[in-house]
């Protein structure tokens, strides 16, 4: 779990972040990895936990919506591919390390966020954060993300969280990764953590 992951909802989509940096132990394998998945034209997946595991759970869900979609010319209910990997989660919980969250936008719900932990619990909810990074920056989420958000201010929301977890947790590192889902589909940027000014306190 040795990674930050946030997820926010606003007004007409959902905006997802993650860092980059992957570890083996004590070993920091990777620098530059992409956690964002993307599974169909307006779903995506962001990934912790082993990256193994993560990654055939990702190409088996996406080789299922892929003959569906040869029958289906539509685009995919977000929930219904949250409960897939819910399920896959679930029936697998002995075997696999993971934390999955899964965000999109359909014409029928909006901009969607669902959790999903090992076990296989699925959670509806406006925003979230996985990873050893998050339990730095849940309580500045909890009080500054705003429901009513435009999609600049989402971004620049979790532009700053997420720099926030790579100061604090050694797990966490490298470049960010952005990706927003909307109506218009999915685009993605890289930048770099925001060099965030601490302020001396004076007793």
């Amino acid at each position: 779990m040795g990674t930050t992951l946030l997820a926010i909802r606003f007004n007409d989509g959902v905006v997802v972040a993650s860092d980059s940096q992957t570890s083996s132990g004590f070993y920091i394998s990777n620098r530059a990895a992409d956690k964002i998945s993307i599974i169909s034209d307006n779903i995506v997946c962001l990934r912790s936990g082993s990256s193994a595991d993560t990654q055939n759970i990702i190409d088996l869900v996406k080789n299922i919506l892929l003959k569906e979609q040869l029958e289906k010319e539509q685009l995919f209910e977000v929930r219904a591919v949250a409960q897939l990997l819910r399920n896959i989660c679930y029936r697998n919980k002995l075997k696999l390390n993971c934390g999955l969250i899964c965000a999109g936008w359909d014409p029928h719900h909006g901009g969607q966020i669902y959790t999903i932990v090992q076990g296989g619990t699925l959670l509806n909810v406006p925003f979230t954060s996985s990873g050893s990074g998050c339990i730095f920056i849940n309580s500045f989420c909890d009080v500054n993300y705003k429901d009513s958000m435009s999609e600049t201010e989402s971004e620049n929301f979790t532009i700053k969280a997420v720099s926030l977890a790579t100061q604090r947790d050694s797990n966490s590192s490298g470049i960010i990764r952005i990706c927003r889902l909307s109506q218009k589909g999915i685009s993605r940027k890289t930048v770099f953590p925001s060099k965030l000014i601490k302020q001396d306190v004076k007793v």
